[in-house]
């Protein structure tokens, strides 16, 4: 009886998912070397010309072995993650138009511009880290463009900013990868807002953005 009591308290004095506070959801699901939230920095010499321009996964193992069916691409870091920032429903903002299929292919399109240069930097950096590892499954892989085809390439290539990032993915983990940006940015990807575009070129899910002084962030 003592020992269900100990238990019993101590469920009680661990806040749930729902109660805690966005920053502290994402430390407790923090993908492997996450920023942690920080305001932005004042205009420094960082140039991410020189960064690579697309990140691939390493091949897969080949193997004998069949499934009758198609696997699920959710991995457990992709799973981790979603479960953190959906567990906050003040993280989500989408309109869809039409439903997904497991296995569409699609991109998200996300516009970096207007952040820190740090924070493209280490967002650029998970990124590559976590899709080289595999953690953002098979066939996942993310690229960056400058180019004259987007409005905003102008400053990008004045300030050596990232460029337009196309995070290619399946259908089946289009909010997981939302998520895995949410959190490697910082939260800047849910204030800047991201749409993923499917395969055929039409926008599926748009995340508007959410103004950061609407939560209070910037005092």
């Amino acid at each position: 009886m003592a020992d269900n009591s100990d238990q019993a308290a101590k469920a009680a004095s661990t806040p749930s998912d729902q109660q805690l506070t966005e920053r502290e959801c994402d430390a407790r699901y923090a993908i492997p070397h996450a920023v942690p939230y920080k305001d932005p920095d004042p205009p420094n010499p960082i140039n991410l010309s020189v960064l690579p321009m697309v990140h691939h996964p390493l091949s897969p193992e080949t193997d004998s072995i069949t499934t009758p069916s198609w696997p699920s691409q959710v991995t457990p870091t992709l799973a981790q993650v979603f479960a953190g920032v959906v567990a906050n429903p003040d993280m989500i903002h989408k309109r869809s138009t039409c439903a997904i299929t497991p296995v569409e292919r699609g991109y998200w399109h996300l516009d970096p511009s207007s952040w820190p240069l740090d924070i493209q930097a280490d967002f650029w950096r998970i990124v590559g880290d976590n899709i080289r590892a595999g953690n953002c499954g098979w066939n996942v892989w993310c690229t960056r463009e400058v180019s004259s085809e987007f409005p905003a390439c102008a400053e990008i290539q004045a300030d050596g900013g990232l460029g337009i990032v196309r995070f290619w993915c399946w259908g089946e983990i289009v909010g997981h990868v939302w998520a895995f940006m949410v959190v490697a940015s910082g939260r800047w990807v849910k204030w800047t807002g991201a749409r993923w575009v499917a395969g055929r070129g039409e926008v599926v899910v748009e995340m508007e953005a959410v103004p950061r002084q609407s939560r209070g962030l910037d005092q």
